[in-house]
């Protein structure tokens, strides 16, 4: 097995500020990110600099391509039906744990951060996808329970239509207001 990278070797956090600074300069000029690194005390060339910004670009373009196209998916299943929401949950539910296990690989190579710190922070990054997983179950959940209320006030507007219809019907086959009573009672019962 190669002995890991310089780069690979870098702190977390010099890692971390390299990757937002690699953005910020639109992953492009790799430079100045070789001299702030000096400047910070390490003596990593431009050609790992590049490949490492390389590489941190292509991942972030690999994720923007996946976030489109759920976007694009998501909107074209609300758009066909409105109850599909709970499984878009899901997926983004499942997008978050992909990229959770990319994290937990890169993590691997992380040699200098000890073993309880990672683990908090796996920790951190998985507290979003419980609470996608928890808003998904609550959506699930209250769909199912507007559903049945819907259901439930047709159902009772259906029955106060048909006991008017009854009313309506008795009245003019001369019964009296008892005898349309028995009969919504009889006719509504079933209802």
């Amino acid at each position: 097995m190669p002995p890991p990278r310089k780069i690979d070797r870098l702190p977390p956090d010099v890692r971390s500020e390299l990757a937002e600074r690699a953005a910020a300069a639109g992953w492009g000029d790799i430079i100045p990110l070789t001299i702030w690194l000096r400047c910070e005390g390490y003596d990593i060339g431009k050609s790992a600099v590049g490949k490492h910004v390389k590489a941190l670009k292509d991942e972030y373009d690999d994720t923007m391509r996946e976030v489109r196209a759920m976007a694009e998916l998501s909107r074209m299943l609300v758009d066909e039906d409105p109850d599909q929401q709970a499984s878009l949950n899901d997926m983004a539910g499942r997008l978050m744990t992909d990229q959770l296990v990319r994290a937990a690989k890169e993590l691997r190579g992380a040699v200098d951060m000890p073993i309880d710190d990672r683990i908090k922070l796996l920790g951190k990054l998985a507290t979003p996808i419980v609470q996608a997983q928890r808003a998904a179950v609550y959506q699930r959940r209250y769909t199912t329970e507007e559903r049945r209320r819907i259901a439930d006030e047709a159902a009772a507007a259906e029955r106060a239509a048909a006991a008017e219809r009854i009313g309506s019907a008795a009245q003019a086959r001369g019964l009296s207001a008892e005898e349309a009573q028995f009969w919504r009672e009889k006719v509504l019962m079933g209802m």
